[in-house]
């Protein structure tokens, strides 16, 4: 059910943009790189790399500067590989492969003004 709400609120947003035609989108693909802060970083020994994209859903016009965009991205900040004895037979042991991963959703504005000369 959280998940439909954040669904519900992009398809909204995103028809929005689509209705608007006469002004250009901007949109963007980056490689990214995640530095730990604060109790995580004391949990993590290493950066996160990924990718992230970028859409403007409603961008500055002339009369209104202020556009309104999302972020979303996807990043792997470790991974781990282990031997572990399977939980009824002892004797077997299971190998065991984690990925550490992360993703956001970052919602920002955009204030987009030409200075006149």
């Amino acid at each position: 059910m959280f998940t439909k709400k954040y669904i519900s609120v992009f398809l909204v947003m995103f028809l929005l943009s689509a209705t608007n035609l006469s002004i250009a989108q901007q949109a963007g693909i980056n490689l990214s790189l995640a530095i730990p802060q604060g109790e995580f970083a004391d949990q993590v020994d290493n950066f996160g790399y990924g990718f992230s994209g970028e859409f403007m859903l409603l961008s500055p016009k002339p009369r209104s500067p202020i556009g309104l965009g999302l972020n979303i991205g996807y990043y792997i900040y470790g991974n781990e590989s282990r031997s572990e004895p399977m939980y009824n037979i002892p004797e077997v042991f299971v190998r065991v492969d984690r990925t550490n991963n992360l993703v956001i959703f970052t919602w920002f504005l955009k204030l987009d003004y030409l200075l006149e000369e």
